[in-house]
């Protein structure tokens, strides 16, 4: 009921709270890193190998549609 759904909404504004929070920290802390150009190089090497592996997965093996 109505008890319930106050902690659903407490829990979701809290977990979004948090979420904000740590995302601004984490943005001051990735700056360091980012600066260089070897981790652009490692996060473009990570983005080919994943859309890779999905286009290899769509040429093999279609998704099949509902």
């Amino acid at each position: 009921g109505g008890a319930a759904r106050l902690a659903f909404v407490a829990g979701a504004w809290a977990a979004s709270a948090a979420w904000f929070v740590l995302l601004g920290f984490g943005a001051s802390g990735a700056a360091r890193f980012l600066r260089r150009p070897a981790a652009w190089r490692a996060i473009d090497a990570s983005v080919v190998l994943v859309m890779g592996a999905v286009a290899l997965q769509l040429l093999l093996g279609p998704l099949d549609a509902p």
